[in-house]
């Protein structure tokens, strides 16, 4: 009954939400509203777009090192000098929130496109359990 009754009640004072359009997330995320937010951004928008640009060509980029390409379609397995971090970064899927971003803020359906492509491709190469992209992480204690 607490669950159902006290929490929450309780939620709305000890998390406050601001007002938002459509009673929550649909109008949160619109890209209308996702412009707004991020026109104090054009250096970080530029930014964006040109990795979204690099994505698009299959050109992923990590730990401050240079894009690498890495075909049609994509070598998963892919590590530059064996760098399992580099790989790991790869199968995190932050490339995906570039491209959506990229496609919320202009619109332009080539980087939706592109997200829709590489979600299928890493699907289709990474089948469940087995590549770099189902082991676990490795951390490095000194």
């Amino acid at each position: 009954m607490r669950y159902r009754l006290l929490y929450p009640w309780a939620a709305q004072y000890l998390f406050p939400m601001p007002n938002v359009k459509n009673n929550g997330f649909v109008g949160a995320f619109s890209s209308g509203n996702f412009q707004e937010a991020t026109r104090a951004y054009d250096g970080r928008r530029t930014r964006l777009f040109y990795e979204a640009q690099d994505l698009i060509k299959h050109r992923f980029g990590f730990l401050n090192l240079q894009p690498v390409n890495l075909g049609n379609p994509v070598d998963w397995c892919f590590a530059p000098e064996g760098d399992r971090l580099w790989q790991d970064n790869l199968h995190y899927g932050e490339w995906a929130i570039t491209l959506m971003q990229a496609y919320l803020i202009s619109n332009e359906t080539g980087f939706k496109d592109s997200l829709i492509d590489l979600f299928n491709d890493w699907i289709d190469h990474n089948p469940v359990g087995r590549g770099p992209g189902w082991e676990p992480i490795q951390f490095l204690v000194a």
